[in-house]
């Protein structure tokens, strides 16, 4: 029996063929972490917004809350208005919901107030002011009148603890209201909130028989804060924050007593 040898042949890349490959994979590895880093961006811009989405519709809720239980008494000067960038207007609400002990009345004084986000260049703090029933009857029904807006505080207030509501909000509503529907009853007020009267057009103090305010309008626009961060942009009379969830409800009041 014959026995041989086996000739084994063993070949291994060359230089040209490892740079080739080291290219390829540099290509491919660009791709991935371009891949990746858009990725990242789209979920950070997606938590913003939907984060801006959630404060902005608690606020909207809780807003709503306060205006359904509005009063409107027979003294005018306690009847909601607007001071300055603050809306300021009694509701009733039961005295388990309020957390002073000498709280045992039902109306309460509210405020709420746009201020400027000192985070960003463009952006507002919706500001709520909640003050209870005891608070309310020795400092306002005793004096008949809305106490003065204290503007060296935090969205103007000074008492009852003010609590930020929602942030990243559009400081005007004009770029919010041009992308946003029309009402059956005319375009929707370009102001954050209106006191409107029976023509639904904004009426302010002094009121009188004939013009006793309607309805409070409120209009606001929650945004990725990334959107709002730039003025120029806001600025610009054909922008609109692509990112921007508009806000808007109506809340009709009561008829004081023995008025037509």
């Amino acid at each position: 029996m014959k026995t041989g040898k086996l000739n084994s042949v063993t070949s291994g890349f060359t230089i040209l063929e490892l740079l080739v490959s080291s290219v390829v994979l540099l290509i491919v590895l660009g791709i991935m972490l371009a891949t990746l880093t858009t990725s990242l961006g789209l979920w950070r811009g997606t938590e913003n917004r939907l984060s801006a989405d959630r404060e902005a519709r608690a606020a909207e809720l809780l807003m709503a809350q306060d205006l359904a239980g509005v009063v409107m008494g027979t003294n005018p000067n306690l009847w909601p208005r607007l001071n300055g960038a603050s809306l300021q207007f009694l509701t009733t609400k039961p005295s388990d919901y309020q957390i002073d002990t000498n709280d045992i009345g039902d109306v309460c004084f509210v405020e709420y107030t746009f201020v400027a986000d000192p985070k960003t260049s463009a952006g507002q703090l919706l500001v709520r002011r909640f003050l209870g029933s005891s608070w309310t009857y020795s400092n306002i029904i005793s004096s008949g009148a809305f106490p003065p807006v204290n503007t060296n505080d935090i969205g103007g207030i000074t008492n009852g603890c003010p609590q930020i509501l929602a942030t990243n909000l559009l400081a005007t509503m004009t770029n919010a209201v041009r992308g946003a529907k029309i009402q059956k009853d005319g375009e929707m007020s370009k102001e954050n909130i209106a006191v409107l009267g029976t023509n639904m057009l904004k009426i302010s103090p002094p009121y009188s028989a004939s013009n006793y305010p309607r309805a409070i309008e409120v209009n606001f626009a929650a945004a990725n804060p990334d959107a709002i961060s730039n003025a120029d942009l806001l600025d610009n009379p054909n922008y609109r924050p692509r990112d921007a969830g508009v806000y808007s409800f109506r809340v009709l009041l009561p008829k004081p007593p023995g008025f037509p």
